[in-house]
Parts: C-alpha cells; structure tokens; sequence
C-alpha cells in the first residue's frame, strides 16, 4: 500500500511540472502529497542560501500542508528524497525526467537517474509530452508483460497499485503482426502460450479483488505502439520495469521503457523487478 507521494522540487518551472500528476495519484490514492527540496552545504558556508520564497505558492496551489514540505541540506539530493521518503513509510516517488532529447542517455536528470537507480520504491515518471498535458485522475493502469521475468514479476505490485486507485488494470502485450501471405495462419504457438497464460493471470487477479483484463497488439516497435495506445487513453497510468543498474538511461530503464517515458501523453510507473520478488 502506498502510504505518500514525495515530489522533489527545484526552482526550475520542469521540475514543478510533476506536481498536477502528483497531487492527483496522491487524491486518488488516498494518501498525503509531500513535497523536498535541497541544497548543497557550501550554499549556507558561502552565505548564499537557497531563496525558498516560490515554495510556500506552490504548496498552497497544490495543497500541500505546511507539515508536509521538507528541507534538507545534503550533498546529494537523493540522500535528501530516500530520507523523507524513509520517514514517510512506503512512499512513491513522483518526478519529471529532463525535456526532450534525442539520446537516451539524456532522458534522465542526475536526480532522476539516482532514484530510479538506486531506490527499491515505486517511482512515477512525468516524461516530457506527459508534463506537456499531464493527467489529473487516472482511469485504467496499463502493464505491458512479455515473458521476461523482469515483466511478470511486477504484475502483483501494479495490481496492487490499481486497486488502491480504484481503476482497472489491463496487462497488454505488443506481438508481431502476420506478414502479409501469412495473414489467414493461425497464432504462433509462442504467442498463443504467453495469450493463455496472460487469460489465466488475468483471471487469478481477478479472484483475488483486481478489476483486470488482458489485450494484445500488434506492431514491430513495442514502444510506439504503447505511445499510439496511450494517446488514445490519455487518462491511463503505465506500469513498466526498470533494470535498477547503472549507465545510460536505455540501459537503466530497458530501451521499450525508456523510449515509451520519452513519447507516452501518460504518467510511467517504474517497478524495480528485484524488488517486487521480494
């Protein structure tokens, strides 16, 4: 269960793009929405301290009680977020990754890239088109699954997730469409098998209280075809794993998530796979 929201903040307006995301998970979720902001020692020693006056403003506009900011005077901002977030009990962390950018390995900010690295906790990604026209209230969650056990370990967590949001949950999976002079032949073997057993997944989920379904597409890059559905329920949360290591963003987050967090109109949910079998 997810008992906050955290969103870090800078005085940058991009990183204050994850707050109507924020506030509307934290509403639906039924949990408080907290907000950190830090700076560096050698700000204070050097008498330059951080001007913390567009805080209070935003706090207000997103209702975010005074108890619920935090400060914290660190080397390292993600020392700061793992600390509230400790405080807080099983806290999701919500943040925007950096503006448009061709390379993958430039999608994540420094703060970004440490917590998606190093954090064992659920965080949300506000990817660029998202922050352009985020979602307030999310109505179905999306698990895109195949047969890697990165992909099948975090569909107990994302059921989780749908049944605190009270919205259904859809595990989807991308196939090859038929070529053309195959388009009469029947499904390959290796698809009907992963289509059975996202039935009978579906089906245990459902005996145990989740509101899920399952669906198919087609296409040859997964990423552009969640993008393309996504953009047709723009109201939808997608739940994907991260690979938790170090290295470009690609390599951190698996290049379909990478490249569907750049791309997607929706919030991206990253699971850590190790963390979810635990």
């Amino acid at each position: 269960m997810v008992d906050a929201v955290l969103v870090p903040l800078t005085a940058s307006a991009h990183s204050q793009r994850a707050l109507p995301v924020a506030r509307g998970l934290a509403d639906q979720l039924g949990c408080p929405l907290h907000l950190v902001t830090s700076e560096h020692p050698s700000a204070l020693a050097d008498g330059d301290p951080m001007d913390r006056g567009w805080v209070e403003p935003l706090a207000d506009e997103h209702r975010i009680s005074a108890g619920a900011m935090h400060h914290h005077v660190v080397d390292d901002p993600r020392t700061a977020i793992e600390a509230v977030a400790e405080e807080l009990g099983e806290a999701a962390v919500c943040l925007t990754t950096r503006a448009r950018q061709g390379v993958a390995g430039a999608l994540l900010g420094s703060t970004a890239d440490a917590v998606v690295r190093t954090s064992t906790r659920p965080t949300v990604l506000v990817g660029p088109t998202c922050a352009d026209a985020p979602p307030t209230r999310i109505a179905r969650l999306l698990a895109p699954v195949d047969d890697s056990p990165a992909a099948q370990a975090i569909i107990d967590p994302a059921a989780a997730w749908s049944r605190q949001l009270g919205v259904p949950l859809t595990l989807l999976h991308v196939a090859e469409p038929p070529r053309p002079r195959d388009a009469d032949a029947p499904v390959p073997a290796d698809t009907q098998a992963l289509m059975d057993r996202l039935h009978e997944r579906a089906l245990a989920l459902q005996q145990q209280g989740t509101d899920a379904d399952w669906d198919v597409l087609t296409g040859y890059d997964p990423a552009a075809r969640l993008v393309e559905h996504t953009a047709q329920d723009p109201t939808s949360l997608l739940a994907m794993a991260t690979h938790g290591r170090t290295g470009l963003a690609r390599m951190l987050l698996g290049s379909v998530t990478s490249a569907t967090v750049r791309r997607a109109p929706v919030p991206v949910l990253t699971l850590r796979p190790h963390a979810a079998l635990t």
